[in-house]
């Protein structure tokens, strides 16, 4: 709540009243305004105005309450070049990574070209705008329910309301209806997943979801929530995985062992926010991670051929090697043994090195 202070410039005044409408839940009265920023009515009425007119979009309920709309408010945010290129990857591996072009993706990668554009990096600008011309041609006429899931999701956590829906575990017998609060949404790039964070009603714990596997469309409360205080952030990633399982999807741990002459690839990538690596005794690396399941993976490991074994778990060892062999005899290699010494020139080039 801002101080009370009779010195608030016009300016100071319009964007304290900004950041305030922005933080409160609920609609107010413009008599309880002009209370907590000890001004006049009248003040807060011109604040208002000015607000308006800056395209902030205010609302009004029948009482005369004022609020911000959240969902038609535009945020602005001031980027250095650098901050530029860094958003401009980032926007780009996202199209990447999902399986159909992301129509709010685009948009952003729009703005960011026009900018650009404008002189500050013109060159770089009209690449960007010509990338995301390309891209809108293969937009869907249709989002998938996962795009759609995560928009619902979205929306209740920037707003913190509840959200309903029913979810699908991946080894549960049963899917199940749940209420869940959203804490914060986090993408893992190994396996190509969203997860959204938070607390689940329904275990009463905290709990990852995988957005892929909400199977119904979710549904946005009016009922606000509060974040549990056992919560951090910074422990989660820190190695506090049990939060990501229900007790139908126990973790598996996922060892592989990486040959030295691959070494550099791997370390140059966090392929999963639980890894851990380590050196064996011959110098080769020891690859670990807990996941909840080994399958989305599998065409990972197949990428790195002979310079990559799997340790553990004994079923994905298994399935790793029933795929070789169906790969030596789908090429007639079944009894023509290939010498074990890596080619580092084809090895560089696969690597892109």
């Amino acid at each position: 709540m801002p101080k009370k202070n009779h010195d608030y410039t016009k300016i100071m005044g319009v964007r304290q009243l900004e950041r305030f409408l922005l933080e409160r839940r609920t609609p107010i009265r413009q008599s309880e305004l002009a209370t907590i920023f000890n001004c006049n009515r009248s003040t807060i009425r011109l604040w208002l105005v000015e607000l308006e007119l800056d395209d902030v979009p205010i609302r009004r309920t029948k009482d005369r309450r004022v609020y911000i709309d959240r969902a038609s408010y535009l945020m602005y945010v001031r980027l250095s070049r650098d901050e530029s290129l860094i958003t401009m990857i980032a926007l780009r591996l996202m199209q990447q990574h999902l399986q159909q072009s992301n129509l709010h993706g685009l948009e952003v990668m729009h703005k960011l070209g026009m900018t650009l554009s404008r002189g500050v990096a013109s060159l770089a600008g009209e690449h960007i705008l010509q990338q995301t011309a390309h891209q809108r041609t293969s937009l869907p006429s249709l989002k998938s329910k996962a795009q759609r899931a995560l928009e619902k999701i979205g929306e209740a956590w920037l707003s913190g309301r509840k959200i309903s829906w029913r979810y699908q575990p991946l080894r549960g017998v049963k899917a199940f209806n749940e209420v869940f609060h959203p804490y914060m949404i986090e993408p893992i790039a190994l396996g190509g997943s969203t997860y959204v964070v938070g607390f689940s009603e329904q275990a009463q714990s905290l709990r990852a979801r995988k957005i892929e596997r909400i199977i119904s469309v979710p549904v946005i409360e009016d009922e606000h929530f509060d974040v549990h205080s056992t919560f951090d952030p910074i422990q989660l990633f820190e190695g506090a995985w049990g939060i990501w399982f229900s007790q139908d999807e126990q973790p598996i741990t996922i060892s592989v062992r990486f040959q030295r002459h691959v070494r550099q690839r791997v370390l140059e990538t966090r392929w999963h926010p639980s890894q851990t690596i380590h050196e064996d005794a011959s110098g080769n690396l020891i690859w670990q991670a807990v996941l909840d399941d080994w399958t989305p993976i599998v065409p990972w490991i197949r990428g790195w051929g002979a310079d990559c074994e799997v340790l553990e778990p004994s079923e994905l060892r298994h399935a790793i090697i029933a795929n070789l062999e169906r790969s030596q005899s789908l090429y007639g290699l079944s009894n023509n043994p290939q010498s074990t010494t890596p080619n580092d020139d084809v090895l560089r080039t696969l690597l892109g090195e």
